[in-house]
This record gives structure tokens, sequence and C-alpha cells, in this order.
């Protein structure tokens, strides 16, 4: 059993089963998403929410998890760069995409545009003459 089984939701797993079942909502059209924010407070406190939130997207068959731990032990930062350095390097809708131009911001599947590759000018800019500098 978990340490706060019974405490902040239900003991039992049809007690469970009833509260989530009385919290989400079925008949609407979830949509997909790639990530939700949702509140963990206990479901007393932030179960309508929750519940809300789980009902309007279409949860995915695998997911990751990110919540506080509340022991002190933080490993989100370890699971984060993980997580991070799996994910594709290039987001693309299609095989076909050409995504957006990086310094201008195009969609380059609609116009080309006349940027140089390598000539992004937004606030981390001056970073670029930073590598390979030792002082």
């Amino acid at each position: 059993m978990p340490a706060v089984s019974g405490q902040f939701y239900p003991g039992t797993a049809s007690g469970l089963s009833r509260a989530l079942l009385a919290l989400t909502r079925e008949g609407e059209s979830p949509e997909p998403a790639i990530g939700v924010v949702a509140p963990h407070a206990g479901y007393v406190y932030s179960g309508a929410v929750a519940g809300d939130v789980f009902s309007s997207v279409r949860v995915p068959g695998s997911a990751v998890l990110f919540c506080p731990n509340h022991t002190g032990v933080e490993t989100n930062d370890i699971l984060w760069e993980q997580v991070a350095l799996e994910l594709p390097l290039k987001v693309v809708c299609s095989e076909a995409c050409r995504g957006v131009c990086p310094v201008c911001g195009k969609n380059l599947n609609q116009e080309a545009c006349s940027c140089v590759a390598g000539e992004a000018k937004g606030p981390f800019a001056i970073l670029k003459n930073l590598k390979g500098k030792k002082e």
C-alpha cells in the first residue's frame, strides 16, 4: 500500500475507481496533447480540475509523469535530462515538412526566406562567439 493511501485518495482499488469515474467525464472528443499541467494536491482539493484536464486530452499508452516526490530527494533534473536527450532533434509533421526558419520564423512549407543559416540575431546570439574561447 502507498504511504498516503486513504488520506488524500481512497485506500481501496474499488474506491479509487469510483472516485476517478466521479471526477472524469466521458462522451467528449478528447484532443491529442504532447503535454499537460495538472494539479496533484489530492482529489478533495484539486480532483475536479485534474479530472477536467485528463478528460479533455487523449492520454497515450506511454507517458512521462513529472511530479514532486515530497521526500526531499529530487530526481526531476536527472530524469528530465534523460528525456531531453531522447527527444528527436527535429520534430516534423511529416517527412516532407521543411519546418520554420530558425532565424526569421517563416513557415518554409509556404514561402522561402533569404536568411543565411547561422545568422540568428536573438538574445542568445552573443553566446555563439563564446564557443571555443578559453580565458
